[in-house]
């Protein structure tokens, strides 16, 4: 990967989902600034090694490859390019919802490097390619270590976290809202990137800075209760997967860079984990509160 000279560095420690990692301004950047949503998980004092370091660049051009395009994915309706790096990394390019080209991030192949690269002074292009940056570069070196992001609206309750996924549109918010309409103690934890781990033969849910179009960045963590994939039908109703079924429902709402091995292995293996450490459920549904009472009598 190509090394970029940084001046007048400043470095950020934060904590997500119990992993450390840094990011390295190249001094004019402002990270926490632009970054809002990463304050409750900003961390000092630490001690112990980051699972990868974030470094802040402005080039005078992108460098982005003449060749090595593997293709193109839809990330919240913008497309990114991804190029390999001949075996040593990836380069990802950012489009915001208009087209532009506002950035790229630069990875090495295990994850533990990567460079982000901002294309031009537009504040908003600059927080779209940090949040996509620091999110992918987090999936990425975590993969490896029992630990995924999860497309899941997730609430909590009664010191546990249940998790509902489904494609966007489906009604994941929708559901979660009528859990904290119906359940005066049930509290949003994440809207749609929360992270699930395993830790010590159990797996705990965390919020983290990426929620969506919600505004939801809480630095809190509970034991998973359940997950439930939502389906909209005319009858409430829910039944439980088997774990063969579980695993094929809950690996697409996984954050993965499906062309790369390592990232698949580790996330697959992930995943086997949550099948087989919680239950998995069908929630056939409306948008009505019985669909809420009906989904938390079956799964508490």
């Amino acid at each position: 990967m190509e090394k970029i000279a940084m001046p007048d560095k400043k470095e950020l420690h934060y904590r997500v989902g119990g992993h450390l990692f840094l990011v390295r301004e190249d001094g004019t950047t402002h990270y926490a600034r632009l970054m809002p949503s990463m304050q409750p998980f900003e961390v000092e004092g630490v001690e112990d090694k980051p699972v990868f370091t974030l470094s802040i660049t402005r080039p005078q051009s992108l460098p982005i490859p003449s060749e090595g395009l593997i293709g193109s994915f839809d990330c919240g309706g913008c497309l990114h390019d991804v190029y390999d790096l001949q075996g040593e990394g990836y380069c990802i390019v950012f489009h915001h919802t208009n087209g532009d080209c506002c950035g790229c991030l630069l990875t090495d192949h295990t994850g533990e490097q990567a460079t982000v690269c901002l294309h031009d002074d537009h504040i908003p292009h600059q927080q779209f390619a940090l949040g996509n940056a620091t999110m992918i570069a987090y999936a990425y070196a975590t993969a490896k270590k029992q630990t995924v992001l999860m497309h899941a609206s997730v609430v909590s309750l009664e010191g546990k976290g249940y998790l509902m996924t489904a494609p966007s549109g489906t009604g994941k918010s929708t559901h979660t809202a009528l859990w904290r309409k119906c359940f005066g103690s049930c509290e949003l934890v994440n809207d749609d990137n929360p992270v699930v781990r395993i830790e010590q033969g159990k797996a705990i849910v965390y919020g983290s800075p990426w929620s969506g179009k919600t505004p939801c960045y809480r630095n809190v963590c509970y034991p998973v209760g359940a997950y439930v994939r939502l389906f909209q039908e005319k009858e409430n109703n829910i039944h439980p997967y088997r774990p063969l079924e579980a695993y094929a429902m809950l690996l697409p709402a996984m954050s993965c860079m499906v062309w790369d091995k390592r990232m698949q292995t580790g996330v697959s293996g992930t995943v086997a984990e949550m099948v087989r450490l919680n239950t998995v459920y069908r929630l056939g549904c409306r948008p009505d509160e019985a669909a809420a009472r009906i989904c938390r009598a079956t799964i508490q």
